[in-house]
Formats: structure tokens, C-alpha cells, sequence
């Protein structure tokens, strides 16, 4: 009879790494009514703490599919249950349990060892993973570290290109005829000015370009055509006191402002934005129409 045949036959579970047999398997080999075994385990003379240690409490559920008590017992608690079985049915039964509790804590025993030792080499192979692993990633970091040097480098080259480009471009259109700006898109400009920068000029955020009643400044406040002379839309101008139009603006270093500009065009959009306030404001104070 094989192993698993008898651990079937006898009842036996491991558990917490120790074996154990059942109440029910153990009435059934010794021929007892099973609430003659419970009574037995429940009136055993032993210590709570052997009780404890060599009987657990269980349950099954029988042919009516009710919830009924059980024992799970230890080999301990299989000896000293079964001392009170005689006979000599009784200690066939008893030698076979207790040989079979053998074999089972002897193969548990070699198994230990055998598990020792893939524990370890599966260890090892993982800290050699890790290891190569982490010179990969080393590796990587390297690379990765020299690619955004380069990159950063290029991006400041092109970054200096698109400004002289800029610079070009705006010494070219020059040579445009200048386009005067829509009346609408003028009061709209002082709106914005007026609402975000206090009626100061979005470049220096220094000049006072509006009067209180939202009235341009005669002599400060002019109409900057970033992209050239000959684009004059909503979009592509923005007002700014005459120093920084005929200063900062002029010299070749527009580039410094672009952020200045980019800023002002973001806040202009989202008043252009057909959800915002901006076609409320014909009722506002920056719509004379003699402006």
C-alpha cells in the first residue's frame, strides 16, 4: 500500500508542519461510534497545554449535510488517545498508525534539507540577477546621462537659432509696410492689460500705459507688431509702453520678451475664448468708442 493510499485511508492532513489524523478516521479503524471518540478527546486527563498542542477542534459535515464536531490529532494525541483501545484489532491498528506517522515525519524531515538548499541556491542566483541587473541599469544611467547632455546642448543651440531667426525675421519686415491695428482688436488689447496688469505694460510691467478710466496714455502706450510690420491681428500684437517699443524691443534682443509675449497671448486667449467673460465686456469702461 503507497503512501498516499494510507494517508487517504487514515485520515492524515499535515498541517503547520506537523501531521495529524482525524476523529472520524479514527473511529472508523477502531470500529467506535465517533461520539464515543469525541467524548473520549473531550475526557482525557491531560494538561491544556498537551490538549492544546495535539487536539484541534474541526468540524465535517455528514450524509444530511449538517455541521458536525470533529478532532484533528496529532501523533501524541493519537497515543494517548488510543491507549484505552484493546484488543488485538485494536493494536493492529495502533501499530499502523503510529509506523505510518513514521514514514510521514521521516520524509518531512529529508525534505527540509532538500528545501534548505534550493532556498539557498535560488538566493544565490537572485543577488547574481540583481547584481548584473543593477550593473545593466548602471549601464543605462550612463548612456541615459550623456543623451540629455546632448540633448540639452542642442536644445540651446536651437533655442539660440529660433531667437536669431526671430531677430531676422523682425529686422526683415521692416522693409513691409507697417499695418495699423483693427479698432476692435485695440480696445480689446487695453482690456486685457487693464483687467491682468493694472493698465501697466505687459513687457516691463514698469510703465503706466492706461489712465484710470482705461484710456491709453498719449505718448506711452503703442502697438507692438512682434512678428513684423505687416502682421497686424489680434494674436500677433500686443500694447507696450514706447521705451520697451523703441528700446529693448528694437536692439536685436526681442528674444528676451519672447516669454513676456507668450505669457500675454495665453491670457489673451483665454478671454477670447468664446466661455469666457471677454463678449460680456461691451458694457465695461474700455469700449469708447472715441478711443
Amino acid at each position: 500500500m503507497t503512501n498516499d493510499i494510507m494517508i487517504n485511508e487514515f485520515g492524515m492532513v499535515q498541517r503547520e508542519g506537523r501531521w495529524w489524523t482525524t476523529s472520524l478516521a479514527v473511529a472508523d479503524k477502531f470500529k467506535k461510534q465517533h461520539r464515543d471518540v469525541l467524548r473520549t478527546v473531550r475526557e482525557l486527563e491531560c494538561s491544556a497545554e498537551f490538549r492544546l498542542r495535539n487536539f484541534a477542534q474541526s468540524s465535517y459535515s455528514n450524509s444530511q449535510g449538517r455541521s458536525q464536531p470533529a478532532f484533528e490529532v496529532t501523533r501524541d494525541g493519537f497515543t494517548i488517545l488510543a491507549m484505552g483501545f484493546t484488543g488485538k484489532e485494536a493494536m493492529k491498528w495502533k501499530e499502523q498508525y503510529i509506523n505510518l506517522f513514521n514514514v510521514l515525519e521521516k520524509q518531512a524531515m529529508e525534505v527540509v534539507p532538500a528545501i534548505s538548499k534550493q532556498l539557498a541556491d535560488n538566493m544565490t542566483l537572485l543577488s547574481k540577477s540583481l547584481l548584473l541587473a543593477q550593473k545593466g541599469q548602471f549601464e543605462i544611467e550612463g548612456a541615459i546621462e550623456v543623451i540629455s547632455g546632448d540633448v540639452v546642448v542642442v536644445k540651446t543651440k536651437v533655442g539660440k537659432l529660433e531667437n536669431d531667426v526671430s531677430d531676422i525675421k523682425h529686422h526683415l519686415s521692416a522693409w513691409y509696410p507697417r499695418r495699423e491695428l483693427k479698432a476692435k482688436d485695440k480696445k480689446t488689447h487695453r482690456y486685457i492689460c487693464d483687467k491682468n496688469y493694472g493698465g501697466r505694460c505687459p513687457c516691463c510691467h514698469d510703465a503706466q500705459i492706461l489712465d484710470t478710466a482705461c484710456h491709453p496714455i498719449i505718448g506711452v502706450l503703442e502697438y507692438d507688431h512682434w512678428y513684423g510690420n505687416h502682421k497686424a491681428g489680434l494674436t500677433e500684437t500686443w500694447p507696450v509702453c514706447r521705451t520697451c517699443n523703441h528700446g529693448v524691443l528694437k536692439k536685436g534682443t526681442r528674444h528676451k520678451k519672447n516669454h513676456a509675449f507668450l505669457q500675454y497671448q495665453e491670457i489673451l486667449e483665454l478671454h477670447v475664448n468664446p466661455q469666457s467673460d471677454l463678449f460680456s465686456m461691451r458694457q465695461g469702461g474700455c469700449f469708447h468708442e472715441n478711443d
